[in-house]
């Protein structure tokens, strides 16, 4: 296991690899202006983490992947529920997890794996309970393909919660990142998952939990 603070990178098994640049329209440099919007002190009260991990049923010792980790804002709450546990924060961004590195640094936070991963491919180094993809699934191609790849990462009773930005919210994404429950289900049944939970608990997100 990596120490807080190093990262990881974790290179595909896929044979063929490609970007889609409409994926890629953000510049993450300027990693500031991204903290200041994914970890604002008023996200707590429309994000609801701990409701989020009790939904999921997140509890001690379990092994979390934060797929799209962004600056941390799931993976350092993780850390403290899982805590004997491990959470992988997994992103594809290079300035993003430098950013955790040093968070993670900081606050000993000593069972957060940081993974540097390839554009939307979902690597592990071990079989997990729960992957969590917060306002991340809309931007993964070949989700269906993919999804039915990531079984192999599920322990028995493993879980995937993808959280999604719904329509007239105030985080609403742009009108072709947008992902309504009906076509996150409708994938996730064609890669071979079944809806587990569908839960209404958070204001501007729609949150759905499936099993293998």
């Amino acid at each position: 296991m990596c120490r807080a603070g190093h990262i990881l990178k974790v290179e595909s098994m896929s044979q063929h690899h490609h970007h889609d640049h409409k994926h890629e329209e953000h510049s993450f440099k300027n990693v500031e202006d991204y903290v200041a919007r994914f970890d604002a002190p008023d996200r707590d009260e429309w994000q609801k983490p701990d409701e989020v991990f009790d939904v999921i049923g997140l509890k001690q010792g379990d092994k979390i992947v934060d797929f799209g980790a962004g600056t941390g804002y799931f993976s350092v709450r993780a850390s403290e529920r899982v805590g004997k546990g491990i959470v992988y924060a997994i992103d594809s961004e290079p300035e993003m997890l430098n950013y955790l590195a040093k968070r993670t640094s900081k606050a000993e936070l000593t069972n957060v794996e940081i993974i540097l991963v390839e554009h939307d491919e979902i690597e592990l180094p071990e079989p997990v309970d729960v992957i969590l993809l917060v306002n991340v699934y809309h931007h993964i191609n070949d989700r269906v393909s993919k999804f039915s790849r990531v079984k192999q990462w599920l322990r028995d009773g493993g879980k995937i919660v993808v959280i999604e930005a719904r329509a007239g919210t105030p985080i609403e994404p742009p009108a072709h990142f947008l992902m309504t429950e009906e076509q996150v289900a409708s994938e996730f049944a064609d890669a071979g998952y079944k809806l587990i939970s569908d839960s209404k608990i958070l204001p501007y997100q729609s949150l759905q939990i499936f099993g293998a």
